[in-house]
Protein backbone atom coordinates (compact mmCIF):
# COMPACT_ATOMS: atom_id res chain seq x y z
CA UNK A 1 0.00 0.00 0.00
CA UNK A 2 1.08 3.29 -0.49
CA UNK A 3 0.71 6.25 2.14
CA UNK A 4 1.00 9.95 2.31
CA UNK A 5 2.62 11.40 5.47
CA UNK A 6 2.04 15.17 5.88
CA UNK A 7 5.02 16.72 8.25
CA UNK A 8 5.03 19.88 10.23
CA UNK A 9 6.62 23.58 9.48
CA UNK A 10 10.01 22.12 10.51
CA UNK A 11 9.61 20.00 7.36
CA UNK A 12 13.43 19.31 7.38
CA UNK A 13 13.81 18.00 10.96
CA UNK A 14 10.35 16.13 10.53
CA UNK A 15 11.68 14.90 7.36
CA UNK A 16 14.95 13.69 9.06
CA UNK A 17 13.01 11.86 11.62
CA UNK A 18 10.50 10.30 9.25
CA UNK A 19 13.29 9.20 7.44
CA UNK A 20 15.80 7.67 9.82
CA UNK A 21 13.43 5.64 11.62
CA UNK A 22 11.48 4.36 8.57
CA UNK A 23 14.85 3.06 7.25
CA UNK A 24 15.86 1.56 10.26
CA UNK A 25 12.84 -0.24 11.22
CA UNK A 26 11.43 -0.93 7.77
CA UNK A 27 14.23 -1.33 5.38
CA UNK A 28 12.01 -2.30 2.85
CA UNK A 29 10.21 0.52 2.27
CA UNK A 30 10.46 3.33 -0.52
CA UNK A 31 10.21 6.37 0.32
CA UNK A 32 9.24 9.83 -1.66
CA UNK A 33 9.35 13.53 -1.23
CA UNK A 34 6.37 14.67 -3.30
CA UNK A 35 6.90 18.32 -1.46
CA UNK A 36 8.88 19.89 1.14
CA UNK A 37 6.17 19.22 3.61
CA UNK A 38 4.34 15.85 2.29
CA UNK A 39 6.35 12.58 1.88
CA UNK A 40 5.02 9.34 -0.05
CA UNK A 41 6.26 5.70 1.18
CA UNK A 42 5.41 2.44 -0.27
CA UNK A 43 5.74 -1.09 1.21
CA UNK A 44 4.45 -0.43 4.44
CA UNK A 45 1.00 -2.14 6.34
CA UNK A 46 -1.40 0.00 8.07
CA UNK A 47 -0.70 -1.68 11.17
CA UNK A 48 2.96 -0.07 10.67
CA UNK A 49 1.67 3.13 9.34
CA UNK A 50 -0.55 3.50 12.78
CA UNK A 51 2.72 2.52 15.47
CA UNK A 52 4.83 4.93 13.47
CA UNK A 53 2.11 7.83 14.14
CA UNK A 54 2.85 6.60 17.83
CA UNK A 55 6.71 7.02 17.38
CA UNK A 56 7.24 10.11 15.23
CA UNK A 57 7.10 13.79 16.85
CA UNK A 58 7.25 15.66 13.34
CA UNK A 59 4.55 14.08 11.11
CA UNK A 60 0.85 15.38 11.74
CA UNK A 61 -0.85 12.74 9.43
CA UNK A 62 -1.05 9.64 7.56
CA UNK A 63 -3.43 8.68 4.56
CA UNK A 64 -3.71 6.07 2.40
CA UNK A 65 -3.87 6.02 -0.84
CA UNK A 66 -6.55 4.82 -2.84
CA UNK A 67 -6.11 6.40 -6.27
CA UNK A 68 -3.72 8.51 -8.19
CA UNK A 69 -5.60 10.78 -11.01
CA UNK A 70 -4.57 13.30 -13.63
CA UNK A 71 -5.70 16.49 -12.79
CA UNK A 72 -9.77 16.03 -13.33
CA UNK A 73 -12.79 18.06 -12.26
CA UNK A 74 -14.26 18.67 -8.95
CA UNK A 75 -17.42 16.36 -10.38
CA UNK A 76 -14.83 13.80 -10.90
CA UNK A 77 -12.94 13.88 -7.53
CA UNK A 78 -16.51 14.21 -5.42
CA UNK A 79 -17.26 10.79 -7.48
CA UNK A 80 -14.08 9.72 -6.28
CA UNK A 81 -14.91 10.58 -2.29
CA UNK A 82 -18.08 9.13 -2.36
CA UNK A 83 -16.63 5.42 -3.59
CA UNK A 84 -13.97 5.55 -0.66
CA UNK A 85 -16.87 6.79 1.82
CA UNK A 86 -19.39 4.31 0.74
CA UNK A 87 -16.20 1.67 1.69
CA UNK A 88 -15.75 2.64 4.84
CA UNK A 89 -18.74 2.99 5.94
CA UNK A 90 -18.92 -0.64 5.73
CA UNK A 91 -21.89 -2.97 6.85
CA UNK A 92 -23.85 -0.63 8.67
CA UNK A 93 -23.97 1.99 5.44
CA UNK A 94 -23.86 5.16 7.89
CA UNK A 95 -21.06 7.52 7.81
CA UNK A 96 -19.87 11.29 8.89
CA UNK A 97 -17.26 12.46 6.90
CA UNK A 98 -15.71 15.27 5.75
CA UNK A 99 -12.86 16.33 3.31
CA UNK A 100 -9.37 18.23 2.92
CA UNK A 101 -8.17 19.58 -0.33
CA UNK A 102 -5.07 20.20 -0.30
CA UNK A 103 -2.79 21.93 -3.27
CA UNK A 104 -6.05 23.03 -5.10
CA UNK A 105 -6.61 26.61 -4.08
CA UNK A 106 -7.26 27.97 -6.86
CA UNK A 107 -9.37 25.64 -8.10
CA UNK A 108 -13.66 24.61 -7.58
CA UNK A 109 -13.74 22.93 -4.37
CA UNK A 110 -15.90 19.53 -4.02
CA UNK A 111 -18.97 20.00 -2.62
CA UNK A 112 -19.80 18.29 0.14
CA UNK A 113 -23.62 18.04 -0.35
CA UNK A 114 -22.84 16.62 -3.84
CA UNK A 115 -21.12 13.46 -2.12
CA UNK A 116 -23.78 13.34 0.73
CA UNK A 117 -26.14 13.08 -2.37
CA UNK A 118 -24.26 10.36 -4.31
CA UNK A 119 -23.74 8.14 -0.84
CA UNK A 120 -27.63 8.73 -0.03
CA UNK A 121 -28.44 7.09 -3.73
CA UNK A 122 -26.80 4.05 -2.75
CA UNK A 123 -28.92 3.97 0.82
CA UNK A 124 -26.11 5.09 2.96
CA UNK A 125 -26.60 7.10 5.78
CA UNK A 126 -24.14 10.18 5.44
CA UNK A 127 -23.59 13.47 7.53
CA UNK A 128 -20.63 15.92 6.68
CA UNK A 129 -18.67 17.73 9.04
CA UNK A 130 -17.07 21.31 7.89
CA UNK A 131 -13.94 22.58 8.27
CA UNK A 132 -11.30 24.71 6.69
CA UNK A 133 -10.40 23.29 2.94
CA UNK A 134 -7.24 22.01 3.76
CA UNK A 135 -8.76 19.56 6.29
CA UNK A 136 -10.29 18.58 9.71
CA UNK A 137 -8.80 19.45 12.56
CA UNK A 138 -6.87 17.03 14.59
CA UNK A 139 -9.31 17.36 17.66
CA UNK A 140 -12.23 16.38 15.64
CA UNK A 141 -10.95 13.57 13.61
CA UNK A 142 -9.10 12.35 17.15
CA UNK A 143 -12.78 12.74 19.42
CA UNK A 144 -15.05 12.65 16.53
CA UNK A 145 -16.02 9.44 14.84
CA UNK A 146 -15.24 10.68 11.43
CA UNK A 147 -13.72 9.61 8.06
CA UNK A 148 -11.87 12.24 6.39
CA UNK A 149 -11.40 12.06 2.32
CA UNK A 150 -8.06 13.36 1.70
CA UNK A 151 -7.29 15.07 -2.04
CA UNK A 152 -3.79 15.85 -2.48
CA UNK A 153 -2.82 17.65 -6.11
CA UNK A 154 0.73 17.96 -6.86
CA UNK A 155 2.61 18.35 -10.34
CA UNK A 156 -0.29 17.66 -12.13
CA UNK A 157 -0.75 14.62 -10.25
CA UNK A 158 -4.24 14.00 -7.48
CA UNK A 159 -3.58 11.35 -4.94
CA UNK A 160 -7.39 10.39 -3.14
CA UNK A 161 -7.64 8.37 -0.06
CA UNK A 162 -8.76 8.66 3.50
CA UNK A 163 -7.03 9.53 6.95
CA UNK A 164 -6.05 6.68 8.53
CA UNK A 165 -3.63 8.19 11.28
CA UNK A 166 -3.66 11.60 12.93
CA UNK A 167 -1.26 13.31 15.41
CA UNK A 168 -2.77 12.83 19.07
CA UNK A 169 -2.48 17.01 19.38
CA UNK A 170 -4.61 16.45 23.12
CA UNK A 171 -2.02 14.04 24.48
CA UNK A 172 0.86 16.37 23.36
CA UNK A 173 -0.40 19.52 25.20
CA UNK A 174 -0.75 17.09 28.44
CA UNK A 175 2.86 16.86 28.52
CA UNK A 176 3.98 19.98 27.16
CA UNK A 177 1.56 22.24 30.14
CA UNK A 178 0.39 19.51 32.73
CA UNK A 179 3.79 18.20 33.60
CA UNK A 180 4.32 19.80 37.15
CA UNK A 181 7.70 21.41 37.06
CA UNK A 182 8.27 24.24 34.36
CA UNK A 183 10.86 26.93 33.70
CA UNK A 184 10.09 29.55 31.32
CA UNK A 185 14.12 31.08 31.36
CA UNK A 186 15.22 26.86 30.48
CA UNK A 187 12.75 24.12 29.90
CA UNK A 188 10.97 25.86 26.40
CA UNK A 189 12.10 23.02 24.08
CA UNK A 190 8.56 21.84 22.47
CA UNK A 191 7.48 17.75 23.18
CA UNK A 192 7.24 16.92 19.84
CA UNK A 193 11.20 18.95 18.85
CA UNK A 194 12.44 16.74 21.68
CA UNK A 195 10.76 13.21 20.55
CA UNK A 196 12.25 14.31 16.93
CA UNK A 197 15.61 14.66 18.80
CA UNK A 198 15.41 11.14 20.55
CA UNK A 199 14.55 9.84 17.47
CA UNK A 200 16.95 10.74 15.45
CA UNK A 201 19.14 9.80 18.03
CA UNK A 202 17.74 6.17 18.33
CA UNK A 203 15.81 5.46 14.86
CA UNK A 204 15.74 1.80 15.52
CA UNK A 205 13.66 -0.11 17.83
CA UNK A 206 15.00 1.35 21.31
CA UNK A 207 13.62 -0.24 24.08
CA UNK A 208 16.00 -1.12 26.84
CA UNK A 209 17.99 1.58 25.55
CA UNK A 210 19.93 4.49 27.43
CA UNK A 211 19.77 7.95 26.46
CA UNK A 212 21.66 11.22 28.13
CA UNK A 213 20.38 14.57 28.03
CA UNK A 214 23.21 16.56 29.62
CA UNK A 215 21.65 19.80 29.73
CA UNK A 216 18.08 17.86 30.39
CA UNK A 217 16.61 21.26 32.09
CA UNK A 218 12.71 20.66 32.76
CA UNK A 219 13.38 16.80 31.22
CA UNK A 220 10.82 17.18 28.22
CA UNK A 221 14.14 14.97 26.28
CA UNK A 222 13.73 12.63 28.94
CA UNK A 223 10.29 12.49 29.48
CA UNK A 224 9.94 11.46 25.44
CA UNK A 225 12.81 8.99 26.31
CA UNK A 226 10.89 7.62 28.53
CA UNK A 227 7.33 7.44 26.49
CA UNK A 228 9.57 5.29 23.80
CA UNK A 229 10.71 2.73 26.48
CA UNK A 230 14.25 4.05 26.28
CA UNK A 231 15.91 4.62 29.77
CA UNK A 232 16.31 8.68 30.15
CA UNK A 233 19.22 9.88 31.87
CA UNK A 234 18.72 13.64 32.44
CA UNK A 235 21.77 15.60 34.16
CA UNK A 236 22.27 19.50 34.34
CA UNK A 237 24.64 21.63 36.48
CA UNK A 238 21.94 23.39 38.01
CA UNK A 239 20.57 21.72 40.92
CA UNK A 240 16.95 22.46 40.63
CA UNK A 241 17.06 21.73 36.81
CA UNK A 242 17.96 18.25 38.10
CA UNK A 243 15.22 18.33 40.84
CA UNK A 244 12.84 19.50 38.28
CA UNK A 245 13.06 16.56 35.66
CA UNK A 246 12.81 14.21 38.47
CA UNK A 247 9.72 15.32 39.54
CA UNK A 248 8.77 15.75 35.94
CA UNK A 249 9.33 12.02 35.48
CA UNK A 250 7.70 10.67 38.17
CA UNK A 251 4.40 12.58 37.29
CA UNK A 252 4.88 10.99 33.72
CA UNK A 253 5.28 7.17 35.14
CA UNK A 254 1.82 8.08 37.06
CA UNK A 255 0.58 9.75 34.28
CA UNK A 256 1.02 7.10 31.91
CA UNK A 257 1.47 4.15 33.89
CA UNK A 258 4.79 3.45 32.46
CA UNK A 259 7.78 1.78 34.58
CA UNK A 260 10.73 3.04 32.19
CA UNK A 261 13.29 3.79 34.57
CA UNK A 262 15.08 7.17 34.47
CA UNK A 263 17.85 9.11 36.50
CA UNK A 264 18.44 12.91 37.20
CA UNK A 265 21.45 13.91 38.33
CA UNK A 266 23.45 17.20 38.64
CA UNK A 267 26.48 17.45 37.22
CA UNK A 268 28.32 19.38 33.89
CA UNK A 269 28.05 18.52 30.53
CA UNK A 270 31.99 18.21 30.41
CA UNK A 271 32.65 15.96 33.06
CA UNK A 272 29.63 13.79 33.27
CA UNK A 273 30.91 9.80 33.65
CA UNK A 274 30.08 6.53 33.78
CA UNK A 275 29.91 6.63 37.99
CA UNK A 276 27.47 9.48 37.78
CA UNK A 277 25.57 8.00 34.75
CA UNK A 278 25.66 4.47 36.14
CA UNK A 279 27.20 3.18 33.16
CA UNK A 280 27.29 4.16 29.28
CA UNK A 281 24.58 5.45 27.19
CA UNK A 282 23.71 4.17 24.07
CA UNK A 283 22.90 7.99 22.70
CA UNK A 284 22.91 11.58 23.75
CA UNK A 285 20.04 13.99 22.79
CA UNK A 286 19.25 17.16 23.89
CA UNK A 287 19.52 21.44 23.32
CA UNK A 288 22.49 22.28 24.60
CA UNK A 289 23.00 25.61 26.21
CA UNK A 290 22.25 28.20 23.66
CA UNK A 291 23.58 31.22 25.78
CA UNK A 292 21.79 34.50 25.87
CA UNK A 293 19.11 34.29 24.05
CA UNK A 294 18.71 38.48 22.98
CA UNK A 295 22.41 39.07 22.96
CA UNK A 296 23.88 42.39 22.49
CA UNK A 297 25.35 41.90 18.73
CA UNK A 298 28.89 43.42 19.97
CA UNK A 299 29.03 40.68 22.73
CA UNK A 300 28.50 37.58 20.29
CA UNK A 301 31.86 36.83 19.04
CA UNK A 302 32.75 36.11 22.39
CA UNK A 303 29.87 34.51 23.54
CA UNK A 304 30.23 32.44 20.30
CA UNK A 305 34.38 31.58 21.48
CA UNK A 306 33.01 30.85 25.17
CA UNK A 307 30.59 27.74 23.78
CA UNK A 308 33.09 26.57 21.28
CA UNK A 309 35.41 25.84 24.68
CA UNK A 310 32.19 24.41 26.29
CA UNK A 311 31.30 22.55 23.68
CA UNK A 312 34.60 21.00 22.72
CA UNK A 313 34.98 19.68 26.08
CA UNK A 314 31.82 17.97 26.24
CA UNK A 315 32.41 16.17 23.12
CA UNK A 316 35.74 14.99 24.20
CA UNK A 317 34.15 14.35 27.48
CA UNK A 318 31.35 12.30 25.88
CA UNK A 319 33.96 9.75 24.16
CA UNK A 320 34.06 8.42 27.59
CA UNK A 321 30.29 7.62 28.29
CA UNK A 322 29.72 7.12 24.61
CA UNK A 323 29.00 2.96 23.38
CA UNK A 324 30.42 2.61 19.91
CA UNK A 325 28.20 3.46 17.28
CA UNK A 326 26.00 5.71 19.23
CA UNK A 327 24.54 8.71 18.25
CA UNK A 328 24.18 12.22 19.29
CA UNK A 329 21.29 14.63 18.41
CA UNK A 330 22.27 17.85 19.06
CA UNK A 331 20.92 21.61 18.58
CA UNK A 332 23.25 24.35 18.93
CA UNK A 333 22.80 28.03 18.74
CA UNK A 334 22.78 29.92 15.50
CA UNK A 335 22.73 33.76 15.09
CA UNK A 336 23.00 36.09 12.03
CA UNK A 337 24.18 39.70 12.76
CA UNK A 338 24.44 42.05 9.75
CA UNK A 339 25.34 39.32 7.58
CA UNK A 340 27.81 37.80 9.58
CA UNK A 341 26.84 34.01 10.50
CA UNK A 342 27.93 32.67 14.43
CA UNK A 343 27.66 28.85 14.32
CA UNK A 344 29.61 25.98 16.08
CA UNK A 345 29.67 24.45 12.70
CA UNK A 346 32.79 24.85 12.12
CA UNK A 347 33.48 22.82 15.54
CA UNK A 348 31.43 20.33 14.56
CA UNK A 349 33.05 20.37 11.56
CA UNK A 350 36.95 19.12 13.71
CA UNK A 351 35.05 16.58 15.75
CA UNK A 352 36.56 13.74 13.48
CA UNK A 353 39.62 13.80 15.41
CA UNK A 354 37.87 13.14 18.24
CA UNK A 355 36.07 10.04 16.65
CA UNK A 356 32.95 11.30 15.57
CA UNK A 357 31.42 11.63 11.81
CA UNK A 358 28.48 13.99 10.66
CA UNK A 359 25.49 11.56 9.53
CA UNK A 360 23.02 14.75 8.51
CA UNK A 361 23.62 18.02 7.20
CA UNK A 362 22.63 20.57 9.90
CA UNK A 363 19.17 21.40 9.74
CA UNK A 364 17.41 24.74 11.28
CA UNK A 365 14.81 24.67 13.78
CA UNK A 366 13.62 28.41 15.35
CA UNK A 367 11.04 30.05 16.29
CA UNK A 368 8.89 33.23 14.64
CA UNK A 369 11.09 36.40 15.30
CA UNK A 370 13.87 34.94 17.71
CA UNK A 371 17.39 36.53 17.64
CA UNK A 372 18.66 32.69 18.45
CA UNK A 373 18.23 29.56 15.84
CA UNK A 374 19.00 26.49 16.68
CA UNK A 375 21.18 24.35 14.78
CA UNK A 376 20.41 20.38 14.72
CA UNK A 377 23.01 18.05 14.45
CA UNK A 378 23.34 14.34 14.17
CA UNK A 379 26.61 13.05 14.85
CA UNK A 380 27.65 9.33 14.99
CA UNK A 381 30.45 8.45 17.80
CA UNK A 382 32.80 5.54 15.77
CA UNK A 383 34.81 4.12 18.98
Amino acid sequence: MDFLFFIGRAHELAFAELSSVVSARFPEAVLKKVTDTTILISGLTLEAVQALQAILGGTIKIVQVEELLGDVSADDLERSCAAILSRLSGEKKKISFGVAEIGRDTLPAVKLQTIKQILEESDIKARFVEGVRQGLGASVLVHQNVEECVIFRADKKIYVGFTVSVQNIDDWTKRDRMKPASDKKHGMLPPKVARMLVNLALPAESTGKRLLDPFCGTGTVVLEALMLGVEGIGSDLRVEAAGQTQKNAQWLQSAYQIETPFRAVTADATHVDEIILGGKVDAIACEGYLGQLTPRPGAVPNIFKGLEKLYLGAFKQWTKVLQPGSRIAIALPKITIKNTVYSLSPLVDRLSEHGYNTLLAPMIYDRPGAITQREIFVLEYKG
